[in-house]
């Protein structure tokens, strides 16, 4: 989170987990955390919302406080705001108005309900707390929070005994980048290097790692990653012949000539000095700039793999 939403926890007296701030006021959970160019804020009510609760939660969007407010149909108990953010940090004064507002109207509103546990048919309202789920939080009493975290525990030893796979998962890896380099042919073709050759071998190579059942932990990630850079360096070296190839043969005396002996030729001049020079800083570059955008993927990758666990 950014400092004014860091502000704004402190003067609530929020907790967070890195990513949410949330906490309960009066008798509603509230949470909110920065969004893609904009700022979000939860409330949860521990009553069904009527037409008129509604009408009151609109009106911050009519005053334009709020960009965008929704109210998932799933869930008749939840509000959502949307804060758009284009050149300047929303004010985070405005987002404490409304929290405070509405926590007011709905503790004066219902004064006698109170927040009850989200457990699978319960609907307890004692001893009720935040629990931390992965990067989610939820309210849950004690028994259901020992169902939950018994379930996980089973589904994490069952996953754990699962066949790792990782020699069908890279082949299927190595199998399904392939398609990668016409993108950087593409590229190649604009006289542009991009880290989007990057992002399109990782996602293929991952795609091909569990359509073959490699295991998806912390060495299915790396594995995706090595094969992601191995194409970026192969599909680079392919892309820079291919491109020379195809420029040959937009000439007009190369028509007729037998692909194959253009592929020896073009083979030959990349084993001169200043081409191989080239097609290495070639490499270089896109391993540069690819790399970081695989980097970034593996360091998601990670966080995916990573046990969640139920804290309180």
């Amino acid at each position: 989170m950014f400092p004014g939403l860091k502000k704004l926890e402190k003067e609530l007296n929020f907790t967070d987990n890195g990513s949410l701030a949330y906490g309960i006021i009066k008798n509603t959970l509230v949470a909110f955390c920065d969004g893609n160019n904009e700022k979000l804020l939860y409330l949860s009510f521990a009553e069904k919302l009527s037409e008129e609760d509604k009408e009151k939660i609109l009106s911050w969007e009519k005053k334009g406080y709020a960009t965008k407010i929704d109210f998932p149909e799933e869930d008749l108990f939840n509000a959502i705001f949307h804060f758009r953010e284009i050149f300047a940090p929303f004010k985070i004064e405005k987002i404490k108005e409304i929290i405070l507002d509405i926590t007011d109207y709905f503790s004066e509103k219902y004064p006698e309900v109170v927040l009850k546990c989200c457990g699978k048919d319960c609907e307890s309202d004692t001893d009720i707390k935040i629990y931390n789920l992965g990067s989610s939080i939820v309210l849950l009493c004690p028994s259901c929070a020992n169902k939950i975290q018994k379930s996980m525990d089973e589904a994490y030893e069952d996953f754990n005994n699962e066949p790792n796979n990782y020699l069908s998962g890279t082949i299927g890896a190595l199998l399904c980048a392939i398609p990668g380099v016409i993108v950087t042919f593409i590229f190649f073709l604009l006289e542009r290097l991009t880290a989007l050759s990057g992002a399109v071998y990782y996602l293929l190579a991952m795609k091909g790692y569990k359509w073959l059942k490699g295991k998806f932990n912390k060495v299915g990630v790396l594995i995706v990653g090595i094969i992601s850079l191995l194409y970026t360096a192969a599909g680079t070296f392919v892309s820079y012949i291919a491109c020379i190839i195809y420029k040959l043969y937009k000439k007009p005396d190369m028509k007729g000539v037998p692909i194959g002996n253009t592929i020896s030729y073009v083979l030959e001049i990349a084993k001169r000095a200043d081409v191989k020079k080239e097609i290495l800083q070639n490499i270089y570059l896109s391993l540069f700039l690819c790399g970081i955008c695989i980097v970034l993927y593996i360091v998601e990758g990670f966080k995916q793999t990573k046990k969640i666990t139920l804290k309180k």
